[in-house]
């Protein structure tokens, strides 16, 4: 009866055994898909980084020929749409969005929130692009444009009608990303 029990004790142990080492590679598989998928959006943040780069020396010069050009608004108007007419290369976002079901599993709250606001800070560059397109060299107090209240993210709730502020604001956006840099490398 005893090398019975102690038969099913140690299929019983066997099987705890390696029911464990079933679980413990699974969350060393995990840890590497995580570490993974961490290094490729790293990638992707350092390729975005490389862009808003690309962009800022273009952004900076037209904001000081804004700055220093006549109080001419059609000048101005000019001047901003020239950013505009750069080629502007589509940020990255493959795996921020095809993996952010697994986000809280490979990157901590404060780094999620940081990678947000990065990729949101994109979309307001973005947006800011689009409104440099629609800017108009007559002030939009002389236009009725029932559209003037459109909403953009991340911008107030009016369009930006004056090139020098749209500029200043698009120009301290850049920095600040370009200042901060990569937000998982530093936290």
């Amino acid at each position: 009866m005893t090398d019975l029990l102690s038969n099913v004790f140690l299929v019983i142990v066997g099987w705890l055994l390696g029911l464990l080492s079933a679980v413990a590679l699974d969350w060393r598989q995990d840890r590497r898909q995580a570490r993974r998928i961490r290094a490729m959006l790293i990638q992707e943040i350092d390729h975005n980084l490389t862009l808003v780069s690309q962009l800022q020396k273009e952004a900076e010069d037209m904001l000081r020929l804004i700055q220093s050009s006549t109080k001419n608004r059609e000048e101005q108007v000019i001047l901003l749409k020239r950013l505009y007419d750069l080629p502007f290369v589509a940020w990255t976002k493959t795996i921020w969005e095809g993996h952010q079901a697994i986000m809280p599993a490979v990157l901590q709250d404060r780094q999620i929130s940081a990678v947000l606001n990065f990729f949101t800070a994109l979309d307001r560059i973005t947006a800011m692009r689009e409104q440099i397109a629609r800017i108009d060299k007559t002030p939009a107090a002389d236009i009725d444009d029932p559209n003037r209240s459109v909403r953009y993210m991340g911008l107030s709730s009016v369009l930006y009608d004056e090139p020098r502020e749209l500029a200043v604001l698009l120009v301290n956006l850049i920095q600040e990303l370009t200042t901060n840099g990569n937000p998982l490398r530093r936290t």
